[in-house]
C-alpha cells in the first residue's frame, strides 16, 4: 500500500506537487518535446530522466502528471535525487512508485554508473543554479555529450536571482555550454525559451535536441 504523503515529513524539499506553475511548466516541456520530434509520447524502448525531488502519488507530483498524460509509462521514469539531507526521498517514492526507476547519488556520477540503462528520449535538467554559472554549463554539456541522437533536453534554470531584482541575460546560457559539448554541430537549440515564475525566482526553461 501506498504512504500516505505528509508534506511535514519534507519540510525543507519545495513543494512542487500541489504547485500548478510548475505543472504548467512540464506540459510546456512535453509540448517542446512534441514539436521538437513529431512524437506525441515517449517511445516504448526510450525513458525520461529527471531530478526528481520527493514524487507522492496523488495529482501533480512529475510522475503522476507525466503518466496521467500517457506521455510515459512508470517504467520510463528515472528519478535521481542526491537526498543530501538524509530524508529518505529516494526510499519514499520507491514506495509510491515501486514501477518506477530511483537512484539516489550525484546526478551525473548515477548516469555513469547505469550508463547502460541511460537511453533517454527527454532529460528534464531541471538544476537550481543560475543562468551565468559557469559550473552550471559544465554540468549541463557533461550530461548532454552522453545523450544519444534524437535526445530533447530540457534545461530549466534561473534568470533571476531571488533575493534581489538582478535579471541575467538568457543568452549566457547557450552560449557557453556549447564552448564545453564535444560535438555541438549535432545540437539543435530552439530559437526561444519559455519562463515562468517560481515564488521569487522567474524560472528559464531552453530546449536542445540532439540531431
Amino acid at each position: 500500500m501506498t504512504d500516505p504523503f505528509d508534506k511535514h515529513q519534507f519540510a525543507d524539499q519545495p513543494d512542487y506537487c500541489s504547485n500548478p506553475v510548475k505543472m504548467q511548466a512540464r506540459n510546456q516541456i512535453v509540448e517542446a518535446y512534441r514539436k521538437s520530434t513529431g512524437l506525441n509520447f515517449v517511445p516504448k524502448n526510450k525513458n525520461y530522466w529527471t531530478f526528481c525531488n520527493k514524487q507522492p502519488n496523488i495529482e501533480g507530483s512529475e510522475v503522476v502528471q507525466l503518466v496521467k498524460t500517457g506521455f510515459i509509462t512508470k517504467n520510463q521514469f528515472f528519478g535521481v535525487d542526491n537526498d543530501l539531507k538524509g530524508e529518505g526521498i529516494i526510499e519514499f517514492n520507491r514506495s509510491c512508485h515501486p514501477e518506477a526507476n530511483w537512484f539516489q547519488g550525484d546526478w551525473l556520477e548515477v548516469i555513469e554508473d547505469n550508463f547502460e540503462l541511460f537511453n533517454p528520449a527527454l532529460v528534464f535538467f531541471d538544476y537550481t543554479k543560475t543562468v551565468v554559472k559557469t559550473s552550471c554549463h559544465i554540468y549541463l554539456a557533461r550530461t548532454m555529450n552522453m545523450c544519444p541522437s534524437k535526445t530533447v533536453v530540457a534545461a530549466n534554470l534561473m534568470l533571476s536571482d531571488g533575493h534581489s531584482s538582478k535579471r541575467f541575460d538568457p543568452k549566457i546560457l547557450v552560449e557557453s555550454v556549447i564552448n564545453y559539448l564535444r560535438d555541438p554541430q549535432e545540437w539543435i537549440v530552439s530559437d526561444h525559451y519559455f519562463s515562468y515564475k517560481s515564488s521569487r525566482t522567474e524560472m528559464g526553461t531552453f530546449i536542445f535536441t540532439r540531431t
